[in-house]
């Protein structure tokens, strides 16, 4: 950095790769004094090489704001973001898709105040800007529909939470197909949504089929950590976590391949084992289950 200071002089713009470099070391540090010092002399480079209105240091009041949420120094992160979105906006227009990201800076620290009206009115401005640009089926939508119906939830307006989680949901299924973990949280939401307006009918398949992922992704988990025990050599533990996965998984017909798969697995450990009764038992039950279902494939 002396180097280039003494070569380029201390403000000038030949430095901003190295500030930035140096920047980035003390935020995975969390030396976090540093890096907004760090941050205030980048932002006074480039406002002198720039101009006040540049739309790259629009991207660093942006990281400015970040910093003061993260130090809980909510007035600052306020001030900086809102700085942001003044320059984008003058400079990009007020329908620019750059504009987002001040946009869901200033929601999140808003409901981190719980400051829920004011939250919701820059979240539904990042939500139109993104209709507007992307369309309104774009799973890029979804990220900022979970985070409104979060604020709406707050404010108390379950139906209107309904519906955005509703759609949110909608998005995510298109992105991710039916069975993606990430789908959990989101059903969770809209059943809760569904719940606090006493739909318990609508709400319970919600929550059970949030519940059939969950124990599918966990059964998954039990059975590649089972794996990785039997690789280094611990056996009683790897068999642990296979009888834990089997009672977890049995009675869900959805979560059958993956019961015959851990079924397979444990009788192999028992055979290895010699414990020749007991595997024969488990592997029977994964051939009955492999018969019962011979085009589906373990999850």
């Amino acid at each position: 950095m002396r180097l280039l200071e003494t070569a380029h002089g201390a403000e000038s713009a030949e430095l901003l790769p190295a500030l930035n470099n140096v920047l980035r070391v003390a935020q995975i540090q969390r030396r976090d004094a540093e890096a907004r010092a760090l941050l205030e002399r980048i932002i006074a480079i480039r406002e002198k090489a720039e101009g006040v209105d540049s739309p790259e240091l629009a991207g660093e009041w942006l990281r400015m704001s970040r910093l003061h949420t993260a130090a809980e120094r909510f007035g600052e992160a306020e001030q900086t973001a809102v700085k942001a979105l003044v320059i984008l906006a003058a400079k990009r227009g007020p329908l620019h898709i750059s504009l987002t990201g001040p946009l869901d800076a200033l929601g999140a620290l808003y409901r981190e105040q719980k400051k829920f009206a004011e939250a919701e009115g820059v979240l539904r401005r990042a939500l139109v800007i993104r209709e507007r640009v992307l369309g309104p089926v774009s799973p890029e939508l979804a990220p900022g529909l979970d985070t409104l119906g979060s604020v709406i939830t707050k404010l108390e307006r379950p139906a209107e939470a309904e519906a955005i989680y509703a759609r949110s949901l909608a998005l995510w299924e298109l992105t991710l197909g039916q069975d993606h973990p990430m789908l959990a949280m989101s059903l969770d939401n809209l059943a809760m949504a569904k719940a606090t307006q006493k739909k318990y009918g609508e709400a319970e398949p919600l929550y059970a089929r949030a519940l059939r992922i969950r124990e599918r992704e966990t059964g998954t988990n039990l059975n590649n950590l089972a794996l990785i025990h039997e690789a280094l050599q611990k056996d009683k533990d790897a068999e642990g976590l296979y009888k834990t996965a089997v009672t977890l998984l049995e009675g869900e017909p959805a979560l059958e391949p993956l019961l015959e798969r851990t079924l397979a697995n444990y009788g192999d450990l028992l055979g290895r084992t010699k414990r020749p009764v007991l595997a024969a038992r488990v592997e029977s039950r994964a051939k009955a289950l492999r018969k019962k279902n011979p085009e589906r494939k373990a999850q």
